[in-house]
């Protein structure tokens, strides 16, 4: 049903939609947890850096049922160029990604340049790791809706087509100042409207400046948002050809969509747009104006050059359908999993006995081995997700795993209490509750020690008499933890270490 609905319309305010969508949450709420087959897969096609915890979950269900995580990633675009994405958003995926080295067992990318991008970056993390890393190219047919449809436009007139959400990575300011010199060099009546279909993004303040100040701009250039299927292949359909100016794609979808509708795509040559475009699109140098601007005067002023790019298009490409894309992924995921079961996610990580290990969210721009072992080190659901000082756990147990050696050992933690006084216990191993008495919001340290017989995890249990209520959220935690060190008791150096490191503040060893 939501299927359907997603092609009749683009209002989310749509009462047909809203009813959709609620029924469908209501079914989720009541649905119960999902049950994997032993040694299944599961293949995540959505994006997930925004949800917290979710590789926490991944990684239980992982446990429990050996399952197999392969996830697809469509860009490194945050990593990459990080400058034209939003701060949150970079913070996320950076952390996503780093955590999702530790879990996934391959890696499925929609171009060339993504798996070069997420090879470069994961081998930068964990150089001793490699993960399978499939191609599966997006050059899929869109689904083209039947029926006539009306141009959303304010009058008829010759038009050039860009379709992507209005953000800074877009570019459309350079593609602004390429209409104000064609509409200058050649007068407004011989240069077609631009139509810029897409949401509005973040970063966008220089080019909408500039549209909402040029009066020739807001005249030739229309800005249409919450365009449905349908119109959307009206305007496919109607334009001369279409423009997709980007700083960095892991794909680009709208140039495949051009090629579905035999219109030339007009692009730079760079990251995955040449995969995208292959020979039915027309390339100009990267950020160019000049050479934009050259291009656009063929496409429009030479109909000849246009015709026989059209042609050259339709000879060229060659467009699968979405079940043959299927089949190619399924395929892909059938080899990864007959190739060499890759180390749990803490073994993946490798830490070394003395690392201390603060245990809260770390900023971006970079996926550091730190974030990924401030998710990795707490197992179970016994943890509400972590923030930026740290993170609660929730109430009766939770449970901390840590790369340990055998011998005598440390377990340092580092701990903060709630706003109201609590009682907690806390063991290592298969040792006794050891009872602990805090005052609200006190910050203090416990000293675990135990002795491992052999190399391996060592797990360390908090258990929380009695749980509090955080003031403005309502959410009832138990004590908090904002880092843990494992180390050997005889270990001066790296007891000495986290002690200077606890009282100095930030501590930079060379």
């Amino acid at each position: 049903r939501l299927a359907d609905l997603a092609r009749s319309g683009a209002s989310t305010a749509d009462p047909i939609w809203r009813a959709a969508t609620e029924a469908s949450a209501t079914l989720l709420a009541e649905a119960p947890l999902v049950v994997f087959p032993q040694g299944g897969t599961l293949i995540q096609l959505g994006t997930s850096w925004w949800i917290p915890d979710y590789l926490r979950h991944v990684r239980a269900a992982k446990a429990r049922f050996g399952l197999r995580y392969v996830p697809m990633l469509y860009d490194c675009i945050p990593l990459v160029a990080p400058e034209h994405c939003a701060h949150g958003l970079v913070d996320e995926f950076a952390r996503w990604f780093a955590g999702a080295c530790l879990h996934a067992d391959a890696m499925l990318c929609i171009s060339e340049c993504t798996r070069t991008d997420f090879r470069r970056l994961q081998r930068a993390l964990l150089p001793d790791l490699e993960i399978p890393a499939f191609v599966v190219p997006l050059q899929a047919a869109p689904w083209l809706p039947a029926g006539d449809h009306a141009l959303p436009l304010p009058r008829a007139r010759p038009y050039v087509l860009f379709v992507g959400t209005i953000e800074s990575r877009k570019n459309h300011l350079l593609a602004f100042h390429a209409w104000l010199t064609l509409l200058r060099r050649h007068g407004p009546e011989a240069v077609p409207d631009l139509v810029c279909v897409g949401k509005l993004g973040w970063m966008a303040e220089a080019a909408l400046s500039l549209h909402a100040n040029s009066a020739e701009l807001r005249a030739r250039v229309h800005l249409l948002q919450g365009v449905a299927d349908g119109h959307l292949a009206a305007l496919y359909r109607g334009c001369l050809f279409t423009l997709y100016n980007s700083f960095y794609e892991g794909w680009g979808l709208p140039v495949t969509e051009s090629l579905a509708y035999s219109k030339v795509p007009l692009v730079p040559d760079h990251s995955s747009l040449r995969e995208a475009g292959g020979e039915g699109a027309l390339y100009f140098a990267p950020q160019s104006e000049p050479e934009l601007v050259a291009q656009l005067e063929r496409l429009i002023f030479d109909v000849a050059f246009r015709e026989t790019q059209e042609a050259t298009l339709r000879q060229a490409t060659r467009l699968r359908s979405w079940d043959d894309l299927t089949a190619d992924l399924l395929s892909h995921v059938a080899t990864a999993r007959t190739d060499a079961v890759l180390p749990p996610p803490l073994a993946r990580l490798g830490p070394r006995m003395g690392d201390i290990h603060d245990i809260r969210l770390f900023p971006g721009p970079a996926a550091t081995r730190r974030m990924a072992a401030a998710d990795v080190v707490r197992e179970g659901s016994g943890w509400w997700p972590l923030e930026d000082w740290g993170g609660w756990t929730a109430p009766g147990g939770s449970t901390l795993r840590l790369p340990a050696e055998a011998g005598r050992l440390r377990v340092h933690l580092e701990l903060l209490a709630p706003p109201l006084a609590c009682r907690f216990g806390v063991r290592v191993g298969a040792g006794a509750f050891r009872s602990i008495e805090a005052a609200a919001n006190e910050r203090l340290f416990c000293v675990l020690e135990t002795q491992a017989d052999t190399v391996g995890d060592l797990l360390v249990e908090i258990e929380t008499e009695a749980s509090v209520a955080l003031p403005r959220t309502g959410r009832q935690v138990g004590i908090g933890l904002c880092g843990v060190m494992v180390c050997r008791q005889n270990d001066l150096v790296a007891r000495l270490d986290y002690l200077e490191a606890k009282t100095l503040g930030r501590f930079v060893k060379f």
